[in-house]
């Protein structure tokens, strides 16, 4: 006799996730600043083609649309579809493969916090399907909550969605496997507009930074983020490419 549980589908939790993550349809704000710093490390040209897998409740998709890139997104939830089709988002439900399968590559997908819901196998499709719908060259950008951290708990195990915890070198690990490599790493932040926002954050950023560099100084050797949330760059490795 089999006493195994079968295993709950993950699928009952989405279709309640907008009220769990508390999303509303809002005006950018201090994700203007977040997203322009992350994508201003990629040095995107300026009418790069953007996929988004997870977009959530769109405002990625609304920054990469004011910058002129060409963008387009992934989600699994109906809801967050019709609400990115209401503000005429190109945007589809379900998978990459099922999504775009009519030959159109882009030059970057972007999943933020999107990758820590996959398993290691779901991980490993999900890299597959990346190369399937990238140029050559083109280039993932990640988020996700840092297991490398202290701090990262809470952003971790307060959704039960998430699956795999994970840092720049579990990541790393996993992606050689399919041709991939981490070609660089920092910490997620969120700068404020309001100038006393900007001074507190700016303060509170400091120190961790000190915290960062001693702490990690004393334990490894070098320094390594601890930010709860990190963002990782992906590209196809020389090996995969025939590169020397």
């Amino acid at each position: 006799m089999d006493d195994r549980k079968p295993q709950v589908d993950r699928s009952v939790f989405y279709r309640h996730y907008s009220e769990h993550k508390q999303w509303i349809e809002r005006e950018l704000t201090d994700d203007i600043d977040r997203f322009s710093r992350t994508m201003g490390k990629l040095r995107l040209s300026p009418k790069a083609s953007i996929l988004e897998i997870g977009f959530g409740e769109g405002r990625f998709l609304d920054w990469a649309r004011s910058k002129g890139h060409h963008v387009e997104g992934i989600e699994i939830i109906p809801e967050m579809v019709d609400r990115a089709r209401k503000r005429d988002h190109v945007v589809h439900l379900g998978r990459i493969r099922q999504a775009i399968s009519d030959g159109r590559r882009f030059d970057l997908i972007a999943a933020f916090d999107v990758i820590e819901h996959f398993s290691v196998a779901e991980i490993l499709d999900f890299l597959e399907d990346a190369e399937y719908v990238l140029n050559p060259g083109g280039r993932l950008v990640l988020q996700f909550p840092n297991a490398g951290s202290p701090f990262s708990a809470p952003y971790q195990i307060g959704d039960v969605t998430h699956q795999t915890a994970l840092s720049e070198a579990a990541l790393n690990q996993i992606s050689q496997t399919k041709g991939w490599v981490v070609t660089n790493s920092f910490n997620a932040r969120v700068t404020h507009k309001p100038w006393l926002k900007r001074l507190k954050w700016g303060v509170a950023h400091l120190i961790r930074d000190a915290i960062e560099i001693v702490c990690a100084f004393a334990y490894y050797g070098w320094r390594y983020p601890f930010d709860p949330n990190v963002v990782a760059v992906l590209e196809r490795s020389k090996a995969a490419t025939g590169q020397e």
